[in-house]
């Protein structure tokens, strides 16, 4: 009974480990292009303050 339970567990993990290795590069150009825009956006508007109240 206890086997079991710890073979699915393992068995959960590998899963999810390849699931991560094979969608790892689309998750991290996801992740850097939300990453982009949301590091972006305050900067640009930030950008656009400064020069509105420059001028």
């Amino acid at each position: 009974m206890l086997t079991d339970y710890f073979f699915n567990i393992v068995l959960l993990f590998v899963i999810s480990l390849y699931i991560m290795y094979f969608l790892s590069p689309l998750i991290l150009t996801t992740f850097q292009l939300a990453y982009a825009v949301y590091m972006a956006t305050p900067v640009d508007v930030a950008k656009s303050v400064y020069t509105v109240e420059s001028t």
